[in-house]
């Protein structure tokens, strides 16, 4: 069996060329404390300073990223929790979020995946560390009981089973993890690492005794299966959970082939073929938008305007839509009017851009159900969602077009900037009268998206080649 040490050529690159990342997060995070009192022990009890008044968006980006980082790998591995847990915010009363939810934790390691490629010097090596430790802990889920087998939505910080009640099984979680473990395995495939990737991540065998093997058979044989929504609201057949598992099995089926096993190889694409009818349908022509849910089975029964920002989630987390496509951007829209329409905070003057929530009908404000909020990841998702647009619009020859979604994409960063604790901190919520940070603090899919959102833009700006003066 291969171990970290075999591994660790892999975080020797270009070592003298850059400053140790670690080092950098450290001393940015020190000078911006040394500017702020924010207490955090109460998200309603903070005092958020506005960067939008004190600097531009690329200043704040520029900082914001290096914080992200370090807030979001803060969350993984935890001091007090198992090696290879991602708790999905380190608040533990008010909302308790001290978890490891299957689904945010593949969506926060495919930024820490990101993050480890672009590494030089020790850090890729804390990164690697950190994948490696999530696709063992992932492994060990998959072979704990618990209330709902594979579609367990939740664990323990300890990787004990979590068994209260919950909306479950939740099917999107497998397939997102297969998703970001495969881009692991064919990184470590391209340099020589066969043997790990054989040992740990996927192997041929029925049963198996690998990670990603285990979640494509699963993906594979119960995509038909009803199941819980990312929100964790409705039972059904959804939109988001569709789209990850036909990318977990495209994915899968070209590893698959990659490592001999021919057979799971056109099983899985099989599969992915299979859900494309299934995706179509949820395409509302009267309505020009993507729909979020079919085949209510149960679950909350008041969602009826068809909107719902897992819709564009969907689409950026698989990449397997182009953002340009009419039907996305007729979805794109009607989702940022209705918000715009809907919370106070988006009506007060002088404040950029559009604060982003999960669907115009929700009740949940982080804390209880007194009425739906703007959401920091689903904002920082928009945003990148109007990059990718531009990235392909420009592909296309469509540069002016282009431009237009790029300024609609930093009308939506700079609403986050404003909004945004002044040591970057960043919550799940922002109130939608006041436009302060709510809910459970530092959440790591917060963080991630707009890490996510950041790098689409800087791929954005060299392709225009523009310097933007804000």
């Amino acid at each position: 069996m291969a171990t970290f040490a075999t591994l660790s050529f892999l975080a020797r690159k270009s070592l003298a060329s850059k400053m140790s990342t670690t080092k950098m997060i450290g001393a940015l995070a020190l000078a911006i404390s040394l500017n702020t009192s924010i207490a955090f022990g109460s998200s309603s009890a903070a005092t958020p300073l506005k960067p939008a008044a004190v600097a531009s968006l690329d200043q704040w980006l520029s900082q914001q990223e290096v914080i992200s980082a370090q807030k979001l790998m803060a969350n993984v591995s935890p001091s007090d929790a198992a090696p290879g847990v991602v708790v999905a915010s380190p608040e533990r009363n008010h909302p308790n979020y001290y978890f490891h939810w299957v689904r945010d934790a593949a969506l926060t390691m495919d930024t820490v995946f990101e993050l480890y490629v672009h590494a030089q010097g020790d850090e890729a090596q804390v990164y690697l560390d950190r994948l490696i430790d999530f696709a063992r802990f992932s492994r060990q889920n998959q072979m704990t009981p618990t209330k709902s087998g594979m579609g367990e939505p939740k664990f323990n910080y300890d990787g004990s089973a979590f068994n209260g009640d919950w909306c479950r099984p939740q099917n999107d979680g497998p397939a997102l993890r297969a998703v970001v473990l495969t881009r692991l395995a064919n990184y470590l495939l391209d340099n020589g690492q066969e043997e790990f990737v054989r040992a740990e991540l996927y192997d041929s065998a029925i049963p198996t005794n690998t990670v990603i093997k285990a979640d494509l058979e699963f993906t594979s044989h119960h995509w038909t299966a009803k199941n819980c929504d990312i929100w964790e609201e409705v039972y059904g057949d959804h939109f988001y959970t569709r789209m990850a598992q036909k990318r977990s099995l495209i994915e899968g089926a070209k590893l698959a082939a990659r490592l001999g096993d021919g057979g799971a190889a056109q099983w899985y694409r099989s599969q992915a073929n299979a859900l494309d009818a299934e995706i179509a349908k949820h395409w509302d022509s009267s309505k020009q938008v993507f729909v979020p849910h079919l085949g209510w089975s149960g679950g909350l029964d008041y969602k009826h305007s068809g909107l719902d920002a897992q819709t564009i989630l969907a689409i950026l987390h698989t990449g397997l839509m182009p953002f340009s496509d009419a039907r996305v951007q007729s979805t794109l829209k009607a989702l940022t009017e209705s918000f715009r329409a809907l919370y106070p905070i988006n009506k007060v003057a002088g404040i950029p851009g559009v604060g982003i929530g999960r669907y115009p009908e929700d009740k949940y404000d982080g804390m209880g159900f007194q009425g739906g909020n703007p959401w920091v990841l689903i904002t920082a998702a928009f945003a990148n969602g109007h990059y990718r647009a531009a990235l392909e619009l420009i592909n296309e020859g469509h540069v002016d077009k282009a431009r237009a979604h790029f300024h609609e994409g930093d009308e939506l960063m700079k609403r986050i900037q404003y909004h945004a604790y002044a040591n970057g901190s960043l919550s799940e919520q922002m109130d939608r009268h006041t436009g302060y940070m709510t809910a459970a603090r530092d959440l790591t899919w917060s963080h991630s998206e707009v890490l996510q959102a950041n790098w689409s833009r800087k791929k954005l700006l060299k392709a225009l080649k523009l310097s933007v003066v804000h």
